[in-house]
């Protein structure tokens, strides 16, 4: 939710910086009370930022932590948990930034109307289908309702990049055969950190369907996840994930070999995208530091990268964006460990030393 999101994001530095992590929604009517068992579950709804679609979810856990996220991977905050308490028709949302109150007045047992900043947010539930069936009839692994004769998916994944972000979930896998994957390269990104791929196989169930089963360990135990690909194109298409009725975009895209892609040595004159409205566009280079425009900069902001090559396929990207200035000025740092699948694209784990920002994944390109 790119404008909820910026909304909460900035609800939440404006009571840090002022202090008032009390404050109260006196202003709404507030003729009701609802019940804490009532909110928990899987609440979502879909918007429109920039004229792309998106999805966004709400996980209100019984023991009163939860998760946000939604599918703009672009929004430095697409994914954050939290803790949360609800006292008549008042929801707190806090975590390690601060505390944000917001007011519930729907709470039925499929709908739900959050208010922030005097903005009404409608959600509808929707429960995780735990049979594996891939949501039933719109996603299946069986192919059944398959009406497209182009045959879309490929009987082969060897030498093809997959990639999806299911919410706390995401997916980057090199295929070298049906059956494994480039193990420098290929990872799953979840809430606790980054995981490698113990196996993997893909298997093609009719014109546009396939489904990817993949096992990673997440320390000491090894889930394993079934995705069920419905393909639009020969690009990509959509997946449900096998514990949840929401679906996905995901990209299926031909990488080739990898044994020809080489890291590049220098950023100097080349845009670092990571979407079609956040890019860095570097100019010349002192060393491994280079200048830096980007599509945020404002009068007040100020942009500095360092790229270091560190193996064949792999690079390092330091970016500090310093805002304000003098006693006012604060920097924050984000850190980008890139794989390159191609000598202009790849993906990245990015970290931050800025405490609202939670590390994520996702895909690149540097022309």
């Amino acid at each position: 939710m790119k404008t909820n999101t910026k909304a909460l994001l900035l609800s939440l530095l404006l009571l840090v910086i002022l202090g008032h992590t009390g404050c109260s929604l006196d202003t709404f009517n507030r003729p009701n009370a609802f019940s804490s068992s009532a909110l928990v579950g899987y609440w979502a709804r879909t918007y429109t930022s920039n004229g792309e679609s998106f999805s966004e979810m709400w996980k209100f856990n019984a023991d009163k932590t939860g998760v946000y996220a939604n599918s703009d991977e672009s929004d430095p905050a697409s994914l954050f948990s939290f803790n949360w308490s609800l006292s008549g028709d008042e929801l707190v949302i806090s975590n390690t930034g601060g505390t944000v109150r917001m007011q519930i007045t729907n709470l039925t047992s499929d709908a739900l109307t959050l208010v922030l900043n005097n903005q009404r947010y409608n959600y509808t539930r929707y429960v995780p289908d735990d049979s594996g069936s891939g949501g039933g009839d719109s996603g299946g692994g069986s192919g059944s309702g398959d009406n497209t004769s182009t045959n879309y998916a490929p009987s082969s994944m060897t030498n093809y990049k997959f990639y999806s972000h299911a919410y706390s979930t995401s997916y980057t896998l090199y295929f070298t055969s049906n059956y494994g994957v480039n193990s420098s390269t290929s990872y799953i990104s979840g809430l606790s950190g980054q995981y490698k791929v113990s196996s993997v196989s893909y298997s093609k169930t009719s014109n546009n369907k396939a489904t990817i089963t993949v096992s990673y360990s997440t320390g000491s135990t090894t889930k394993t996840d079934k995705l069920y690909l419905t393909f639009t194109s020969y690009g990509g298409g959509t997946m449900q994930y096998e514990d949840d009725v929401m679906t996905y975009n995901f990209t299926c895209q031909y990488v080739g070999s990898s044994s020809s892609v080489e890291a590049p040595s220098s950023v100097a004159y080349k845009k670092f995208s990571l979407s079609k409205y956040t890019w860095y566009q570097f100019g010349s280079a002192s060393g491994s530091s280079v200048t830096v425009t980007s599509s945020s900069n404002t009068t007040a902001d100020r942009i500095t990268a360092t790229y270091n090559k560190t193996g064949s396929t792999t690079g390092t990207l330091i970016i500090r964006h310093t805002m304000g200035s003098g006693s006012l000025s604060s920097t924050s740092t984000y850190t980008y460990k890139l794989t390159f699948a191609t000598s202009s694209s790849g993906t990245y784990y990015r970290t931050s030393d800025n405490r609202f920002v939670e590390d994520s994944t996702g895909s690149f390109t540097l022309e």
